[in-house]
């Protein structure tokens, strides 16, 4: 089974919505931390969520609602403790004022897979959403072309 297999089998958007109106936004990030946590555990990723630390007992790496990294990479010899580059990383949000720090927050650090999960109350915040987030990745797309024909 796939990520993108799991969630859609995993939540209906109606489930979706169901949930997110009977849960404070604690409650739906650990909500979905556990289920991503699974889905981790199903394609073999280990997975760093508040609903589901890691074996080191930290539940969020760089800030980011879930990390998942592929297991057996090599150890600091000194603390025996393995950082691989994250494969996936994700961020569940609903309210609309965090959207383009949550996608900020992805863009900025490397990884596979980049997920910005989201329920907001209405089409039209959701549609304000998606353009704030179309202009930022733009502006630093754009940004980044920049710097590269500078070097």
């Amino acid at each position: 089974m796939t990520i993108v297999e799991f969630f859609r089998t995993a939540f209906t958007e109606a489930e979706l919505m169901q949930r997110r109106a009977s849960m404070s936004n604690e409650e739906w990030t650990l909500h979905l931390g556990r289920a991503a946590a699974e889905c981790a555990g199903r394609v073999g990723l280990y997975c760093a969520t508040k609903g589901a630390p890691d074996a080191f007992g930290r539940a969020e790496y760089f800030t980011l609602d879930v990390t998942m990294m592929e297991a057996g990479h090599p150890t600091d010899p000194v603390t025996e403790v393995s950082y691989p580059p994250p494969a996936i990383t994700m961020e569940f949000e609903n309210l609309p004022e965090k959207i383009t720090y949550d996608y900020w927050k992805l863009v900025c650090v490397r990884s596979a897979l980049r997920v910005l999960v989201y329920v907001l109350p209405d089409y039209e915040t959701a549609n304000a959403a998606v353009l704030a987030r179309l202009v930022l990745s733009l502006t630093l797309q754009s940004r980044a072309e920049g710097v590269s024909s500078r070097s």
